[in-house]
């Protein structure tokens, strides 16, 4: 199997684009069977504690006061890293997540379409939600 075909591609609903699922099912056995890599994974499950924390002190002081893009920038920031690593740890659908708040936030900034508050609010739950259960998981494996 080549890369090409071990790489899934989906669209998130809306006009996201296409995101890259990672890892592919061929690697996420390794990550399964591989103790080092459990390891790995259970250790970035137990941080997603703090960076879900800041991700929503972020969110909260944007709430607060919107007329400020500092703290929405961290936000986007924060998300999109999170978008970028959290997939190499089998942890796919918070990186979905974290990538649909980047996007989000980012276009706000960008003042691409305004700021689509009920679109950032529901992002921002779902990511809230998806890092919860990443984080059960985490503890339930370890």
């Amino acid at each position: 199997m080549n890369l090409r075909d071990s790489l899934h591609l989906y669209t998130l609903a809306g006009s996201l684009g296409p995101i890259v699922t990672f890892p592919p099912p061929s690697i996420r056995i390794v990550i399964a069977d591989d103790p080092a890599m459990q390891a790995l994974r259970q250790r970035y499950a137990a941080a997603l504690a703090d960076k879900r924390s800041a991700l929503l002190a972020h969110w909260r002081a944007w709430r607060v006061a919107q007329c400020d893009d500092a703290p929405l920038h961290e936000l986007a920031v924060q998300a999109h890293r999170l978008a970028g690593s959290a997939g190499c740890y089998g942890y796919a659908t918070v990186g979905a997540r974290a990538g649909e708040l980047d996007a989000l936030a980012s276009g706000a900034l960008a003042g691409a379409a305004g700021v689509d508050l009920p679109g950032l609010d529901r992002a921002m739950s779902l990511l809230l939600n998806a890092i919860d259960s990443a984080i059960d998981e985490g503890a339930r494996s370890a």
